[in-house]
């Protein structure tokens, strides 16, 4: 066998064991029909920071993508079914949602209506999925720049609490503020395009609490701690108020004692 021949030979034995292994697992990746929309936010300056804080810090990102949205059940199911993500456990995650106006037992499991924000998986299982689709968890000073832009807001789209128009909790005499709409209704993504951020995102907690990853140079220490991970919730329906140091004991385990949690995915590199 001459050099070539060998070479060839050696790179076939490569490519074999890769897929060989793929298929013992039992793993596949996505298809693109089964990515989530994303939306590209332009590198820029900004303030990290909350409304109702006193630390900011001026930052500088580079232009990252994430989803428009948070993951959707149907999503999460995706990558469940490729074998890449496990199925959450509603006994050890608070898979309801904690607002008051849906019923007990209401959940956002990967069975429920596909249109609901997945908030029963943990944030490693979050991870996992974000690792599958080829992103990651966005860090705090992307989530602050997707969320609500470059300046220190409150809400996603100013500063004033919302409308029914920009989120289901909202105040106004819209019927889904108050008792017209079914749970699985109320709550759908995408259905309040005017709350959509300075740079496209939409659906800016409209769960208690959205998970964003640790970081060193986080301006929280919440979020530059020893755990992985971190919550950004806020004390109205969409309001950015604080992030939440997770024990590193729950990453993987019991979530019942924080605020629920819906989660995006971030992918770092554009492709020119």
């Amino acid at each position: 066998m001459n050099r070539h021949s060998f070479l060839l030979a050696a790179v076939g034995r490569a490519v074999c064991a890769v897929a060989c292994s793929q298929k013992e697992s039992g793993t596949r990746g996505p298809r693109p029909d089964e990515v989530p929309p994303t939306i590209t936010v332009e590198g820029s300056s900004m303030i990290a920071g909350l409304a109702g804080g006193k630390l900011r810090e001026d930052r500088t990102l580079a232009t990252f993508r994430i989803t428009t949205s948070v993951v959707r059940t149907s999503e999460y199911r995706h990558c469940v079914e490729a074998g890449a993500c496990e199925i959450p456990n509603a006994s050890t995650v608070d898979c309801s949602n904690a607002f008051a106006e849906l019923p007990r037992g209401a959940t956002y499991a990967i069975t429920d209506a596909p249109n609901l924000p997945l908030t029963c998986a943990t944030p490693k299982q979050a991870d996992a999925y974000c690792r599958w689709i080829g992103g990651a968890l966005q860090n705090e000073a992307q989530w602050l720049l997707a969320a609500r832009g470059p300046a220190v807001h409150r809400f996603a789209w100013g500063d004033t609490p919302g409308t029914c128009d920009q989120h289901p909790l909202g105040s106004g005499e819209a019927s889904c503020c108050n008792e017209g709409c079914e749970p699985k209704e109320h709550f759908a993504l995408a259905m309040h395009p005017s709350t959509a951020s300075p740079k496209g995102a939409l659906d800016v907690l409209v769960t208690p609490s959205e998970l964003v990853a640790s970081s060193t140079d986080a301006v929280s220490s919440a979020c530059a701690g020893s755990a992985s991970a971190c919550l950004v919730t806020g004390r109205t329906p969409g309001s950015i108020d604080a992030f939440l140091w997770i024990p590193m004991a729950r990453l993987g385990g019991a979530l019942a004692t924080v605020p629920t949690f819906a989660f995006r995915c971030v992918w770092n590199e554009v492709s020119p």
